[in-house]
């Protein structure tokens, strides 16, 4: 079952007796301490909220803690501009706990400047986390932090790539593939034995998507059987139509500057909105509400 990531999660799987609670107790917990980027005491504040939220991440091995405490976070929109100490905490629970990697990102990306230091952190933390979870053939997690290291031009190195190719994961393998034509591998040719996967057959098997979606791009040449995707009656037609499951530009940071002037979203904001939303978090800049008060 592993082979088609079908594999059981024993630990999602649970029989309760009713009635429970509608809301978890840390969630509850954590909910109620308060963070306040504006506060002379946000520091303090931090601390207490991280270190509660890594006591009941060990308490609550089977929960998603970390995951909701960085949520939390990627919510407001000030600290990112002031507060390293936030961005080493949150650093810390993708460690610990991988599936919260997409929230912290959503936070720490947003900083308009970083600091050669945090720059090397954030790169070997991503890299760990690759080399932790490829072998595991945790999909999302590998995928992410190609994510970001395509996101933050962050080189790849062999061993990293040598790991995720054992994968045999179409989506990651594209990753790499983007992360070549970027510059971002230390020896790019080790993806050329993807190039086995560009056969008409290949397009009716579990590979299919690398299968098309490397021809589309260009990102390998034709093998033996010249343009399989073009030669095919079925994929032929979505070529022609330029069809494409991989969108090149959702890889690439909208600038402050930007976000601010069109109003656009950050890459991750939906993401984390899903996962965590609650309203009493949200940020608003108090000198946009009297701009609006003075317009009335």
């Amino acid at each position: 079952m592993l082979e088609f990531e079908l594999h059981l999660n024993p630990s999602k799987t649970k029989v309760v007796s009713l009635p429970q609670r509608l809301e978890d107790s840390w969630v509850a917990e954590l909910k109620n301490i308060e963070l306040e980027p504006r506060s002379p005491k946000f520091k303090s504040q931090l601390i207490q909220f991280f270190d509660r939220a890594f006591e009941l991440a060990g308490a609550f091995p089977t929960e998603n803690i970390l995951k909701y405490a960085a949520g939390r976070m990627s919510r407001m929109r000030i600290w990112q501009y002031k507060d390293e100490m936030a961005e080493d905490l949150l650093v810390q629970c993708a460690r610990v706990e991988a599936g919260a990697l997409p929230a912290v990102l959503a936070s720490i990306l947003r900083a308009p400047n970083r600091a050669p230091r945090k720059t090397r952190l954030l790169k070997e933390m991503l890299h760990s986390i690759i080399m932790e979870h490829a072998p595991q053939r945790h999909s999302s997690e590998v995928a992410w932090s190609i994510w970001a290291c395509l996101a933050l031009k962050l080189q790849l190195t062999r061993g990293v790539v040598r790991s995720v190719l054992q994968m045999e994961d179409s989506v990651c393998a594209l990753l790499l593939l983007h992360a070549r034509e970027s510059g971002l591998l230390h020896k790019p040719k080790d993806l050329d034995e993807l190039k086995a996967f560009l056969t008409p057959q290949d397009l009716y098997e579990s590979r299919w998507l690398l299968s098309y979606e490397a021809d589309m791009k260009g990102w390998l040449s034709p093998g033996p059987a010249g343009d399989h995707v073009s030669a095919d009656s079925n994929f032929a037609p979505l070529k022609a139509a330029n069809v494409s499951f991989y969108d090149v530009s959702q890889t690439v940071l909208p600038s402050i500057d930007d976000r601010e002037e069109d109003g656009e979203d950050f890459p991750l904001d939906r993401y984390v909105a899903d996962y965590y939303a609650d309203p009493e978090d949200d940020e608003v800049d108090s000198s946009e509400d009297d701009d609006d008060e003075n317009n009335l």
